[in-house]
């Protein structure tokens, strides 16, 4: 249905496959890594790759993206600094669900351990796109929204009424600061406006 709306939606279909396998912390790590590797080394190559195998929309979708490039003036900031701030972003919340969802919880919970699995490919995906063009890593974008899912799960695990709420309000902070500056990121966007209807 999203894919009605933007094709880019079909980049879905890849994390089927890997929704109900139970991956290691330790693989989960090398993945990461050697997203960050393939994003900064390989990436033209691999989509230029994609581009040939998947012909007509998709290909003009990928070849539009590559002619963008890292030169994406919308926001204020450098790639290597919204590449690291995304990173950084992304694996603060991943070290909390690895944390909290051990090995031994996921292989009992196979929603629980495929929303994790869907969180983890989106975070290699926004890894291995955004040093070839920003405008592209936002196909992570369907797999990020997970996290909803994962953070009212770990609220609901813990079993003292104060944690639950420390735990609420640390989130809660963090992510105000992240909407603070994200909005700051696109500050000659959005500060001309008063209401969404200006």
């Amino acid at each position: 249905m999203a894919s009605l709306f933007h094709r880019t939606a079909w980049a879905f279909i890849i994390v089927y496959p890997l929704f109900n396998r139970v991956y290691t912390q330790k693989t989960i790590t090398i993945g990461l890594l050697v997203s960050v590797v393939v994003g900064l080394a390989m990436s033209k190559f691999i989509l230029g790759t994609l581009g040939v195998l998947f012909s007509g929309v998709i290909e003009a979708k990928i070849n539009t993206y590559l002619e963008l490039g890292t030169n994406d003036n919308s926001m204020s900031y450098s790639t290597s600094f919204i590449l690291l701030k995304g990173f950084a972003n992304r694996c603060v919340l991943l070290i909390l669900f690895l944390f909290e969802f051990k090995e031994s919880v996921r292989k009992n919970d196979r929603l629980l351990n495929g929303l994790l699995n869907v969180y983890v490919f989106g975070t290699i995906l926004y890894c291995s796109l955004l040093p070839l063009s920003i405008s592209l890593a936002r196909v992570a974008v369907y797999m990020d929204i997970v996290q909803i899912f994962l953070i009212s799960t770990i609220l609901v695990h813990q079993k003292r009424m104060a944690n639950r709420l420390l735990l609420f309000f640390v989130l809660w902070c963090y992510y105000i600061i992240r909407f603070y500056t994200y909005l700051m990121s696109y500050e000659h966007e959005f500060m001309p406006f008063n209401t969404i209807f200006s």
